[in-house]
Parts: structure tokens; C-alpha cells; sequence
């Protein structure tokens, strides 16, 4: 999308996967509820999805954003998060807005940033607690240390992406020997190898 956000949900147990985000202003995914719809969103579940440079000049939009309302129970496994430089100010994960939120489960993700932006933002008010970020591979950017989430088994090297056109696969491929291959945890998505790759796509075994 060149403007707005790709997905507006309102709903309760939804299921993003195997999608891919290009551009957008507000978000990929926004959470939008009026401030007396309540109560959080509960039980997503964001897995193997590209987001290439969702941004709002000058603003936090993010990939996936909630407004006025927060997340409860979010699992967000697996995708690739890429950033250019032409999205400076943006989050490059979630922006949580308004309400509280809870368990956010952000796993096996790759996050390739090249403006340093945050991976998570807390505005306007609320809370994150009981939440877990780790298995995640970093490219550009640190985890960051918001208050109420858990930080583990992240690392911050270079994932060795395919880097061939077209977009988003293969280009967001890891290849050969990068430390995003069989590394990552697993959370009951299917594998191949001894353990979970981080980011959208494993090795191709062909």
C-alpha cells in the first residue's frame, strides 16, 4: 500500500501468514479499535511474513501497531522485517499504543534495519508485561530494552540474505552459512534440520 495500512483489524484470533508487506504510512497490520470498543486484541498469530518499509515520515507507525487498545497473547514467529533507508522515525516491530498489553511472543524473527530504529515502541501510555523476544537475528539495529519483556538468544550479525532479485523471494533468503540457519527455536511451525531458521524463509533443501 502507498498509503493508509495493508490490514485494519478489529477482531479477536487472527491468523497473518505467508504474506508480503511493501510500503504503507501507518502500519502493515493495525490493530484499531474507538477507545470504548475494548478490551486488547487477543490471540494473533503473525507468522512467515515479509514487511519491507512500512513508515510515516516523521512518525512510529510500524509493522504491526495497536491504537487506543493493546495486544494480549500476540505471537509473532518467524518473519523478516526489513527497513531503508528512507523510512527513518519509523518502529521497525510493534508499536503499542493506549491500553496495556501482554505476552507478546516475538521469536525467529530477522530484522534487517538500515536507520536505526527501534525493533518495539511503547507511546501513548499503557504497559507491556509477561512478553518474550528472543531467537531473533538483528541486522543494523539492537534488541533494545523495553520494561516487561524478556530478552535472550538474540544475535546481531551480519544473516547472510540472498540478496538476487526478485523480491521478496529469493532476495530474503539466508544462504550458506548464515548464523540465522537452523539457529532459532522451536515453536511449533514445521522445519526442516535440527532446529527452526530465524526470519520467513529456511535454506532451500534444493
Amino acid at each position: 500500500p502507498t498509503a493508509g495500512y495493508a490490514m485494519e483489524l478489529t477482531f479477536h484470533n487472527v491468523i497473518v501468514r505467508n504474506c508480503y508487506f511493501l510500503g504503507g504510512k501507518f502500519a502493515s497490520i493495525f490493530q484499531t479499535a474507538g477507545p470504548t470498543h475494548g478490551p486488547a486484541s487477543t490471540n494473533w498469530q503473525i507468522y512467515k511474513n515479509v514487511f519491507v518499509n512500512p513508515y510515516t515520515p516523521g512518525g512510529q507507525a510500524g509493522a504491526i501497531r495497536s491504537t487506543n487498545w493493546g495486544f494480549a497473547n500476540m505471537f509473532v514467529y518467524n518473519n523478516t522485517f526489513h527497513w531503508l533507508s528512507t523510512s527513518s522515525g519509523v518502529s521497525c516491530m510493534v508499536t503499542f499504543n493506549g491500553k496495556n498489553s501482554s505476552n507478546i511472543q516475538f521469536k525467529n524473527n530477522l530484522v534487517w534495519d538500515e536507520t536505526n530504529a527501534a525493533v518495539m515502541t511503547l507511546n501513548s501510555g499503557g504497559a507491556v508485561s509477561g512478553s518474550t523476544f528472543s531467537y531473533n537475528q538483528l541486522w543494523g539495529l539492537t534488541q533494545g530494552g523495553l520494561s516487561g519483556v524478556t530478552y535472550s538468544n538474540n544475535l546481531t550479525t551480519d544473516p547472510l540474505l540472498d540478496l538476487t532479485l526478485p523480491k521478496p523471494d529469493p532476495y530474503y533468503r539466508i544462504t550458506t552459512g548464515s548464523p540465522a540457519d537452523q539457529s532459532g527455536t522451536n515453536v511449533s511451525l514445521p522445519f526442516t534440520g535440527t532446529a527452526p531458521s530465524r526470519g520467513a524463509y529456511e535454506i532451500d533443501p534444493n
